[in-house]
């Protein structure tokens, strides 16, 4: 399910995820009346304008997905796994299901370019960087946690508080019964845990442009920001290695 908020991107994600092996696209909200006319995608506009909206949307189409691997990312973001290059998404939610995991833990890593007017919402597919250092965690619960970084942690004081957090299980398996809150956490806590109690479980990033072009469009932000880049940006080889290099994710035990 890809999340619309405006179509930047929406082609590029469409593209991406099918090409990870998606069977099925579904893109909701705004943005949607913009994604390309293909046979394994469909799209609804829908009111995602605040979360408990975007929530109610979300938690119909868990119901109507159930028995299905699922995953729920907005426009721009593109999804990394460990061995993305060379195993596809049904790879790695077969081995969850090994571990008798209902979902996995991702992180929404921001991706940036390294001047803020460059091209359209300071973005560009050519030019692209990430934070390296700067990650940090609290203890959420048992086994659970609550990560912070990238950009939000950088420019707090410009980001939406309900864009702070960067982890989230946002790959699971759709149940009648499993509903999503609002802040995009599942209500059953067993959901939201980065590993089961026996060993770590693989995690997965969303390398993401939606905090750079919020950023963006603060009134503020840009008159006292030049570039996005610091001293620990590196650029993107758009490799699942370079993450697993830098602990953005982890493999645990899919080896």
């Amino acid at each position: 399910m890809i999340l619309c908020e405006t179509s930047f991107l929406l082609t590029e994600t469409v593209d991406q995820l099918s090409d990870a092996g998606f069977e099925r696209l579904i893109a909701v909200g705004p943005g949607a009346e913009a994604a390309p006319d293909r046979a394994d995608l469909v799209a609804a506009p829908a009111d995602i304008a605040n979360a408990d909206s975007r929530a109610a949307v979300i938690n119909k189409l868990i119901a109507h997905a159930a028995g299905r691997w699922m995953l729920i990312c907005f426009n721009g973001e593109l999804l990394f796994y460990p061995y993305h290059e060379s195993r596809r998404i049904q790879d790695f939610t077969e081995f969850l299901s090994w571990e008798r995991r209902p979902a996995a833990m991702g992180y929404a890593v921001d991706i940036y370019s390294d001047a803020l007017r460059r091209e359209e919402d300071a973005f560009s597919l050519q030019d692209v960087y990430f934070d390296t250092e700067g990650w940090y965690g609290f203890e959420r619960g048992e086994e659970q946690a609550e990560v912070f970084g990238g950009l939000g942690w950088r420019f707090e004081e410009f980001t939406p508080r309900d864009m702070t957090r960067v982890n989230r299980p946002a790959l699971f398996w759709a149940d009648s019964a499993v509903r999503i809150r609002s802040d995009l956490w599942f209500e059953d806590e067993v959901y939201n845990a980065i590993s089961c109690p026996w060993h770590n479980n693989p995690t997965f990033a969303l390398m993401s442009v939606r905090r750079a072009t919020a950023l963006r469009r603060h009134p503020n932000f840009s008159a006292g920001v030049k570039s996005f880049k610091w001293p620990c940006s590196e650029k993107f080889s758009w490799s699942s290695q370079q993450l697993l290099k830098h602990g953005v994710i982890e493999a645990g035990q899919w080896l």
